[in-house]
Parts: structure tokens; sequence; C-alpha cells
């Protein structure tokens, strides 16, 4: 009677972890899920490069892929450098699952990107705005 009870039990704990799984992977999938990931997304790459970046959506593909639908980059004078109708990026969950957050992306593939190239009256470039100054 005690083993019996033991294997309900641990179906029952099965059940419920497999009812959570699915609850999560369909809220992965949902609207309010899209939107919440590219804020965050969003916030995180503003932070990151130090200029605006805005993201119409991020979603995660059957294939686990992280597809970005409509994002703009900004220059820091707030002007439009890149408009990006979708970018899939692709990760490397080894290293993902080793903590390296930036290593863990494999490839980013940017389709149809639009690209605004403007020289300042100092001579520097909008482009300039996104790349960071190593430090010798």
């Amino acid at each position: 009677m005690k083993h019996r009870r033991i294997y309900i039990t641990a179906i029952v704990a099965a059940g419920t972890v497999l009812l959570c799984f699915f609850a999560l992977l369909m809220y992965m999938r949902s609207a309010g899920f899209s939107e919440q990931a590219a804020r965050i997304v969003s916030e995180k790459a503003t932070q990151t490069l130090e200029t605006r970046i805005e993201l119409g959506s991020v979603k995660i593909d059957d294939d686990k892929d992280i597809v970005i639908n409509d994002a703009a980059i900004y220059d820091k004078q707030d002007k439009i450098v890149a408009k990006i109708p979708e970018a899939v990026v692709k990760l490397s969950y080894v290293a993902a699952i080793k903590g390296a957050s930036a290593g863990s992306v494999s490839e980013v593939s940017v389709k149809n990107p639009e690209v605004w190239l403007s020289e300042r009256d100092d001579g520097s470039w909008n482009v300039q705005d996104l790349l960071k100054e190593r430090s010798e």
C-alpha cells in the first residue's frame, strides 16, 4: 500500500511538472511574452550600446532561435542609424549554460536592413556611436 502511494505521488508530481512545462511553452509563444521580451532585450541592448534601441517584437521560433522584428537603432544624438525588419539570433546553448551571455550568440542574420551613414561636422560618423572603444 505504501509503494502504491509513492507511485501515485510520483505520477502526480510528473504530471504537474509537464503541465507547468507546457504552460510555460504556451506563454513563450504568446503576444504578452513577445512584448515583454522585446522590452527587456531592448533595455539591455540600450544599456550595452549606450544608445537607444527599439524592438517591435521578440519571438522564439521552432528551431529555438530568437527572431527579432522591426528593430530600430539610433545614434547618441537620437538620430536613426538603422532599421532592421527581421534579425535571427542563433544561440550556443553550451556557452549559455556556462554563463557566457555574449558568447552564447553563435550567429546573427539580418534581413533587408536599411542603414543611414552620415558624417558629422566634427568629422566623426554616426555609426561610431555604436562601437565600444577598446582600452589598451
